[in-house]
C-alpha cells in the first residue's frame, strides 16, 4: 500500500524539483512507516561524516511490523530506503 501511495506521489510531482518530491513522499512517513533524509557529507570544522555513506539512499527508515503469535507477538522494524533519481538530471541515451 505504501508504494502505491509513494507511485502516486512521484506521478502527480514530476513538475517538482528533486527536494520537492523527497519532502512529499517524507511526508507519507506515519504509522508503521518512518522515513528520514539521509543527507551524506562531511564536517571539517568537527571532523565528522554524517549519513550512511557516499551513494546511498536519499531516504532511510524503518517500517514497523506485528511478529504473529507464532513469532511470541512482538513488533519489529524491518530497515527500509528510498532511493530517488530525478530523471530528467541523466543524459539521454
Amino acid at each position: 500500500m505504501f508504494l502505491e501511495y509513494l507511485t502516486t506521489v512521484v506521478q502527480i510531482y514530476t513538475k517538482m524539483t528533486e527536494t520537492e518530491i523527497l519532502r512529499a513522499i517524507q511526508s507519507l512517513s506515519r504509522g508503521s512507516v518512518r522515513l528520514f533524509r539521509n543527507n551524506v557529507g562531511f564536517d571539517a570544522t568537527n571532523k565528522v561524516r554524517y549519513g550512511l555513506m557516499p551513494g546511498s539512499s536519499d531516504l532511510i527508515g524503518w517500517k514497523t511490523i506485528e511478529i504473529t503469535k507464532h513469532h511470541v507477538g512482538k513488533k519489529i522494524a524491518v530497515f527500509t530506503d528510498v532511493v530517488f533519481g530525478y530523471f530528467n538530471s541523466f543524459p539521454p541515451n
